[in-house]
């Protein structure tokens, strides 16, 4: 399954929902071959890169697949949101903890400017009966949760999906995977070689530990 920016047309219903459940889980997250695993290049984001399961970003990189690519498909520690049938997605590639300058309670009362508070705003919007519109705004790079802001690109990457936390693999225990596909020819599916990742899922658990969903 593949999962998707917020757009309000897609999802309109992001707006008057409620938190019912906060789970730590597994996203995949499938780029182009410049930016390898081991590499110092910025690895860039893009709609659509996101994935629920290791088998749908293949199939993805199949799809996109021209003579000479090569595809990398990366498992990445999630914070999952839900409510009904609607999931939010939430997690960080450059780095090696996966939100890590998150703060669960807003470290300051004010917002930046051009900015405003949602009408019912919360100090804290990882509990049950939040707005999820409220949870999606707290993750924005220039928002009053962070202890350290993230770059404005490329960082914290905010997704959706019409679903169930089922859908999805739980947390566990890293190492985390990287996958590398090499082509066995034209008329053949690219085969995969792995490589563990340095990535880490602390902090992801220490916001659903907060949550106490």
């Amino acid at each position: 399954m593949q999962l998707s920016n917020y757009n309000e047309y897609l999802f309109p219903e992001l707006s008057d929902t409620r938190v019912s459940k906060v789970r730590a889980g597994r996203l995949y997250y499938l780029h182009d071959g410049r930016n390898a695993w081991w590499s110092t290049w910025v690895s860039r984001y893009s709609d659509g890169c996101m994935h629920a399961s290791l088998e749908s970003g293949k199939f993805h990189a199949e799809v996109e697949r021209v003579q000479g690519s090569v595809f990398y498909v990366n498992e990445i520690p999630a914070l999952l949101i839900q409510e009904g049938p609607l999931v939010l997605a939430v997690t960080q590639i450059n780095c090696d903890q996966v939100l890590e300058g998150y703060s669960a309670n807003a470290v300051t009362c004010e917002v930046p400017p051009g900015f405003q508070k949602l009408e019912d705003h919360r100090n804290n919007y990882l509990k049950r009966g939040s707005s999820m519109m409220g949870v999606y705004l707290s993750f924005d790079p220039v928002s009053r949760f962070w202890l350290r802001r993230p770059p404005p690109c490329d960082s914290v990457v905010r997704v959706l999906c019409r679903s169930t936390l089922e859908s999805f693999l739980p947390l566990g225990s890293p190492p985390f995977k990287g996958y590398r596909s090499y082509s066995a020819g034209t008329n053949y599916f690219l085969d995969w070689t792995e490589a563990a990742l340095s990535v880490k899922g602390d902090s992801v658990v220490g916001l659903v530990t907060s949550a106490g969903t």
